[in-house]
């Protein structure tokens, strides 16, 4: 229904024009009548009937326009007596008309002390000649306070203040909404805030972590450089290789390049032995898991050995990488290798001599023994051992009668 829509300012010009059309008819007490009357009269009363039907038309229009509204509206008098409430302000209160005409509008409000409020603020709005306009709790039948939105007007008619028209929204709905989206913004907030403390907190430790580690990885490059400072003016030959076999930059001193010559783009088994993959017996993978390794190496480049020593080192990303040093001992070997040789002479030749002859330690150990010796004494070299440590009685004996 079109009517439905009508706004408010429509609604007060509306009764406006019926007070008017009202106020400019002639009273009669039966106007149905004409008997009796002057031509005048006559003539008046013959006007006013057609007025009389437009009137009852239009209050009937304007009836049904009325109560036809989603809004509650009341008509009050200027003195707050409520004159009129459509059906929509009937069921948003709770009260039939007839409970409410004629009754002061104090019926709709909590207490008093409300009623009061709410005269303070449509004079303040009517005193700047404006309709007043804002939210209010009033009061049903069944004594429910609710939230409502008000626009109220005055009814004037030639500069005479005929009475008040209150245009009435229950806004629960919409309060009920606001207090959902403010307890969810609240909600949101409170997220934000624990979520951002969370952050904060997580940030600092993390800003603590980088600075830790980059300390750490400070230290740790000092120490490598300090580490390569000592490989280069160190005797023994040293590289650094990681996982993947490759040589770290700058990791092989110039003692190694001296020796064994330039590495770069070569694997460690490439560079060492010339093969084209890593060596069967490559400890690579126990050093990486944190073992040292101690082992012997002849080169086929150089003809030199070298003692091996392989120990994990730990850089500063986390990472291992293996640590070698090889020293030279191809002297040593040498050395070794001759005084094997002379011993063996030397045994060969004590063994052979024609005199008897017994070799023993500082501690009396009997390490070697002529023949001569064992054809004069009988006793062969382990049987000495037996004989010293006191294991056979016979030979003990027999031993006596030779000292004798």
């Amino acid at each position: 229904m079109n009517d439905r829509r009508k706004t408010k300012a429509q609604l007060i010009q509306d009764l406006k024009d019926l007070r008017h059309r009202v106020a400019s008819l002639d009273g009669s007490d039966n106007p149905d009548e004409t008997g009796g009357l002057s031509s005048d009269q006559a003539e008046k009363v013959t006007e006013r009937k057609p007025a009389e039907e437009a009137l009852k038309e239009s209050e009937l229009w304007f009836r049904s326009m009325h109560n036809s509204l989603e809004e509650a509206v009341l008509v009050v008098t200027p003195d707050r007596i409520l004159v009129n409430v459509n059906i929509a302000g009937q069921e948003m209160f709770g009260y039939s008309e007839d409970d409410l005409r004629g009754f002061s509008t104090e019926k709709l409000h909590i207490d008093h002390k409300h009623y009061l409020e709410f005269g303070r603020k449509i004079k303040a709005a009517f005193d700047k000649g404006e309709a007043a306009n804002f939210e209010f709790l009033v009061k049903r039948k069944n004594g429910e306070v609710f939230p409502t939105e008000h626009t109220v007007s005055i009814l004037m008619s030639d500069e005479r203040r005929l009475g008040i028209i209150s245009v009435v929204r229950d806004i629960t709905e919409r309060k009920q909404a606001e207090e959902e989206l403010r307890t969810y913004r609240d909600h949101l907030k409170e997220m934000v805030v624990e979520r951002t403390d969370k952050l904060l907190i997580a940030n600092d430790r993390l800003q603590q972590e980088i600075t830790e580690r980059k300390q750490i990885e400070q230290a740790l490059l000092l120490e490598r450089n300090k580490l390569k400072s000592i490989f280069k003016v160190m005797d023994d030959g040293v590289y650094i290789v990681d996982q993947d076999y490759n040589f770290e930059s700058l990791s092989i001193n110039p003692m190694l390049k001296t020796e064994l010559g330039p590495y770069k783009g070569r694997k460690c088994y490439e560079y060492f032995l010339h093969f084209e993959e890593p060596c069967s017996w490559c400890k690579n993978q126990d050093i990486f898991a944190g073992k040292t390794v101690q082992g012997e190496w002849h080169s086929i480049k150089n003809g030199r050995t070298y003692d091996l020593i392989d120990t994990p080192l730990r850089n500063a990303d986390g990472s291992i990488s293996k640590l070698e040093i090889m020293r030279d001992v191809t002297e040593r070997k040498q050395v070794e290798e001759e005084l094997r040789a002379s011993n063996e002479r030397f045994k060969r030749i004590a063994s052979d001599a024609p005199i008897p002859i017994m070799i023993h330690a500082e501690d009396g150990e009997v390490l070697q023994i002529s023949k001569s010796w064992t054809d004069i004494t009988g006793f062969s070299h382990d049987e000495y051992l037996l004989l010293l440590t006191g294991q056979n009685e016979h030979m003990e004996i027999g031993w006596r009668m030779l000292e004798l």
